[in-house]
């Protein structure tokens, strides 16, 4: 999901939609707000109903690993990227733009308990 690639020209199809008045339908929803972070994680930025089969959640949230937000998109069908995941692939990037070199598969795994506590 979240190492996948996506090329969609979403931007300029939502102000083509709002341009025409129409209901917007994102391919990809993201929530970069701390918005059911811990102590609420029952919140959510946005309805259940915002999500749909087909499309992509990504929540930078972390803690905890599963929001409100992420469980919704699932209920849906829709794809879910959680903050952790988010959190170590960049740190994954980031070693290897800094020593070239792959980060060795445990050294994720620590990394990813370590970012939910």
């Amino acid at each position: 999901h979240f190492h996948q690639h996506l090329q969609l020209p979403l931007q300029g199809a939502i102000i083509h939609r709002r341009a025409q008045g129409a209901a917007l339908a994102p391919d990809i929803l993201v929530n970069t707000t701390p918005v059911g972070m811990h102590p609420k994680p029952e919140e959510s930025p946005v309805p259940a109903s915002a999500f749909r089969r087909g499309m992509t959640a990504f929540d930078v949230v972390y803690n905890p690993p599963e929001t409100r937000f992420l469980a919704d998109a699932r209920r849906a069908g829709a794809a879910a990227v959680s903050g952790v995941e988010m959190f170590i692939r960049q740190a994954a990037e980031q070693w290897r733009t800094w020593f070239g070199e792959p980060l060795d598969a445990g050294a994720l795994e620590a990394w990813g308990r370590l970012a939910v506590g």
